[in-house]
């Protein structure tokens, strides 16, 4: 399965800094790739509407664009913060922690 991970907008939104990130869940330790796969399913992600309603008010908002693409399966849905749906509130927390873990192991030299 691999995952593309994008967010734009926010009060601190640095364009440089919305490139999408790309997992693939093959390449990660057995113990996360189980519970990131487990998190995508929780979410019902395959089943989620392509654009979750935007917020009616304010304009510093997130928006997570997340691409799964899972065999012959593939599926994106944008949704911005706050993300009313837990599961798929959890999903989004998991690939933020992936991301910034990924940004540092490039940092650090290393690889993930």
């Amino acid at each position: 399965m691999t995952i593309e991970f994008r967010t734009s907008g926010g009060v601190a939104y640095f364009p440089g800094l919305a490139a999408p990130v790309t997992f693939d869940t093959a390449d990660l330790p057995e113990g996360r790739r189980t519970s990131l796969e487990r998190l995508v399913e929780d979410a019902h992600f395959f089943d989620q509407p392509a654009d979750a309603p935007l917020p009616t008010r304010g304009a510093d908002y997130q928006v997570h664009t997340i691409t799964i693409r899972d065999g012959k399966r593939t599926h994106t849905v944008r949704v911005a913060d706050p993300i009313k749906d837990p599961s798929l509130a959890a999903l989004v927390d998991e690939l933020q922690k992936l991301r910034t873990e990924k940004a540092q192991a490039r940092q650090s030299g290393g690889s993930h």
